[in-house]
């Protein structure tokens, strides 16, 4: 094996960035989507809700492949981190989902220099 430092280090990064966020926005917005409040807003609240829970998954799964570096969970916590920074791109605040966007990239780059 080589050295696991960098995968590592951007996994934590998206960990720490998704759940925290990933919370935020579900406390914020999410709930409110969920209790169909009516109105213009409900719809767009409720999907920033759902890619919440999502940022919430990927912050989990990026912990797992932290701690337990293989290249396929590697992979897949990047891939789960770039699918869930789109809808933060186009519904919520854009620098969110782009460091969501570079965050898994970087992660599924990074993922094709483990050796399991």
């Amino acid at each position: 094996m080589g050295s696991l430092r960098l995968p590592r280090v951007i996994l934590g990064l998206a960990c720490l960035h998704n759940l925290v966020f990933g919370a935020v926005l579900f406390a914020t917005a999410g709930i409110k989507g969920f209790q169909g409040l009516g109105g213009e807003d409900t719809m767009l609240l409720q999907l920033v809700g759902y890619a919440s829970i999502a940022m919430v998954l990927a912050g989990l799964l990026s912990l797992y492949a932290a701690a337990r570096p293989s290249r396929r969970a590697t992979a897949g916590a990047g891939a789960l981190v770039l699918v869930t920074g789109i809808p933060l791109i186009l519904f919520t605040i854009f620098i969110n989902g782009v460091v969501n966007v570079v965050l898994g990239l970087a992660t599924v780059l990074v993922s094709r220099g483990i050796h399991d």
